[in-house]
């Protein structure tokens, strides 16, 4: 009898533990996956829709590409006074046109540097 008494108590336990961390790999703040509502609430999507406009529709604002011409402009200016491979230069290019500011701000950096090792 008391070892009746024992399986069901381990039973129980295993049943309580089991119960507590059920769902817990498809929850995502208590809430199942897909069903979360996020915090902007403009989109049902993961990505928000005024920058799907760009890839759509093809439309960029006209002040963002006048900032993009004028940093891969300044990149070339750049580029020019150090004495770069062409694969270089086709590098910091792509990388100042994807991502815009902070890649040219990675540029300045980058000849700084090289300005600071060689003078």
């Amino acid at each position: 009898m008391a070892g009746e008494t024992r399986t069901e108590h381990d039973t129980e336990v295993e049943h309580d533990v089991l119960d507590s961390h059920l769902g817990d790999s498809d929850r995502v703040g208590g809430q199942p996956y897909g069903t979360g509502r996020s915090r902007d609430s403009r989109g049902s999507g993961p990505y928000d829709p005024s920058v799907l406009i760009f890839l759509v529709l093809g439309f960029i604002p006209w002040l963002l590409l006048l900032t993009l011409a004028v940093l891969l402009y300044l990149t070339v200016i750049e580029l020019r006074t150090m004495d770069l491979h062409y694969t270089r230069w086709v590098w910091w290019l792509l990388l100042v046109f994807m991502t815009h500011f902070v890649g040219y701000l990675f540029l300045r950096a980058y000849a700084l540097y090289r300005r600071r090792q060689f003078a």
